[in-house]
Parts: C-alpha cells; structure tokens; sequence
C-alpha cells in the first residue's frame, strides 16, 4: 500500500501571497495573511524575524 503524501502538504510549495494592507490594524493583517498562507501567526512571526536576519 502506498502511504499519502498528507503529511508533506502542510509545507507550502508556493510563496505565500502579498496581501494589502486596507486600512486594518498590523495585528489583522498578520491574522489574515497568515489564514491565507496556513501558517499560525506565531509562525509568520518566526518567518518576518528570518527575512529580518534577526
């Protein structure tokens, strides 16, 4: 029996989209970028910090 490939879709292979910023607090925006990517906000927090180089 193969075993499905479930597991694996939880990384993304596609970049994450760019969501504009309509007049929303900083917070939403993560909330909603991050419902759109399928990462936790705690994650995305994780990620801005890598592309910051902090």
């Amino acid at each position: 029996m193969e075993t499905s490939d479930v597991e694996e879709t939880t990384e993304r292979k596609t970049p994450p989209k760019k969501i504009r910023n309509y007049g929303g607090s900083k917070e939403k925006l993560e909330r909603r970028r991050a419902a759109v990517t399928k990462y936790t906000v705690k994650e995305m927090e994780e990620i801005e910090a890598c592309k910051l180089g902090l």
